[in-house]
């Protein structure tokens, strides 16, 4: 490292940990104090080749090293993984716009990045790339894989980055560790375009969500918004198509070509007509994930604004019949409402505009046998409000401006087993000893130019 007026290199210093890493960022704070995050496997290699582009098999997470020492002769790392799983199966094309035209995958964007809060708190911005959508091969186009949503992680504990504030305690501004079911504010429903933000109107607002199982392997998703009294948006909210989709990931090592799934399930109205009510795995394009509706299920809405969708053990893919809590997870569960044009089955590109999201949160399907159900419905009448639910355990607090969370923590501690640490798995949440870290779960939703 190269202190400030000097032109002189100190000796290199490592701060990753065996396998393969790239793609750094770093963010320092007071002198010596840094964060730094990268892309990491555990294999170095696949017969002989060494870039992650060769990676074919490569499972990939996000790792941050921290150093509070950065500037002495041998500094010392702590090493921490971000992601609640890994994040991106198979190889990760280094080339960059050259991607394109060799087919390299890109499915990660240029979107890994670390800074830092005014306390002194890891943020950190990456993709997770969970998708059943996966290939090799040479050529334009042939080794892609799935857009994935974009998220963002906070530090909750550990070593600030500042001396005047060494320890990072709790989320502060930020939401704390939703499971279950989350809240969200009112009025912050907006269409957002050419610099201007328009309110999108009353059933497009977002007030909570909720995820419980069916007791047959499926499960129940809310949405609850301020009024459903007119399922038809605002003429001026960008289209005369209303969606309310919740989106969820699935990690499922071995199970799938890309270890996973996204999947969802949501209601579309267009021009204020009955509802429809569909799950699926989003499909991918080259720039992004796309929600065709692949099956109708049963669905109701009240005009108190409360959304119920029945997602049958079917449509969850290998869910029901995991074994270990990881494979039973329903990762980064978001609800968020949109507008587009005609509707999304015919829109190739699966382009709309996003007006309100939750808090993400986390579900566990609880084990045992499946029995599949499914079907297409819709039914209306008047009802329930709330939508928010309550899970059981300790209750979580956020600020007012990023809605609100209710459930325990509940998920566990992932070890780290490279360096003996651990990581308190509370959305991407985790917890090492003295110099450890804690990261949770912000969001992911807006990517590249398409919304959620």
């Amino acid at each position: 490292m190269a202190l400030e007026g000097r032109p002189v290199w100190g000796k290199h210093s490592t701060a990753s940990s065996g396998g393969s890493n790239a793609f750094p960022w770093i963010t320092a704070g007071d002198p010596g104090r840094v964060d730094i995050t990268y892309y990491h496997a555990t294999e170095s290699n696949e017969g002989g080749k060494f870039a992650f582009d060769d990676l074919v098999k490569g499972s990939f997470t996000v790792e941050l090293s921290q150093s509070l020492n950065a500037l002495e002769s041998a500094p010392s790392f702590t090493r921490t993984t971000v992601s609640e799983h890994p994040v991106k199966f198979g190889a990760i094309c280094t080339s960059g716009l050259n991607c394109t035209t060799s087919g390299g995958d890109r499915s990660l964007g240029d979107y890994l990045q670390v800074n830092h809060d005014a306390r002194g708190a890891a943020v950190v911005a990456y993709v997770d790339d969970t998708s059943n959508a996966f290939s090799t091969g040479t050529g334009p186009g042939a080794a892609t894989a799935e857009t994935g949503p974009g998220e963002i992680a906070r530090q909750i504990g550990g070593p600030s980055l500042f001396l005047k504030q060494p320890t990072v305690r709790g989320p502060a501004a930020g939401p704390a560790t939703p499971l279950d079911a989350v809240a969200d504010p009112l009025g912050d429903t907006f269409y957002s375009a050419n610099g201007n933000k328009t309110p999108a109107g009353d059933n497009l607002d977002l007030t909570g969500a909720t995820i419980k199982d069916d007791g047959r392997g499926g499960v129940l998703v809310t949405m609850k918004v301020k009024s459903l009294a007119s399922l038809q948006p605002s003429p001026t909210a960008g289209g005369l198509t209303a969606e309310w989709i919740t989106r969820f990931t699935t990690y499922n090592a071995g199970k799938t070509p890309g270890n996973g799934h996204i999947l969802y399930a949501g209601m579309e109205s267009v021009v204020g007509g009955p509802p429809t009510f569909f799950a699926g795995d989003t499909k991918r394009t080259r720039l992004f994930m796309t929600y065709e509706q692949d099956k109708s299920i049963s669905g109701s809405y009240t005009k108190a604004g409360l959304i119920t969708l029945h997602v049958p053990a079917a449509d969850l893919a290998e869910i029901p019949t995991a074994r270990t809590t990881d494979q039973r997870t329903l990762y980064s569960a978001t609800a968020f409402t949109a507008t587009t044009v005609g509707g999304l089955k015919g829109n190739p590109e699966g382009l709309f505009n996003l007006t309100d999201a939750t808090t993400p949160f986390d579900h566990v399907v609880r084990a045992g046998t499946p029995r599949a159900t499914g079907g297409s419905g819709s039914t209306t009448g008047s009802g329930t409000s709330n939508g928010t639910g309550n899970a059981s355990g300790s209750v979580a607090t956020s600020s007012s401006g990023t809605g609100s969370s209710s459930g325990s923590t509940g998920s566990g501690v992932v070890s780290n087993a490279s360096d003996s640490r651990t990581l308190a798995a509370t959305g991407l949440d985790a917890a090492v000893p003295a110099a450890g870290l804690l990261v949770l779960l912000l969001a992911g939703l807006t990517y590249r130019r398409r919304r959620s």
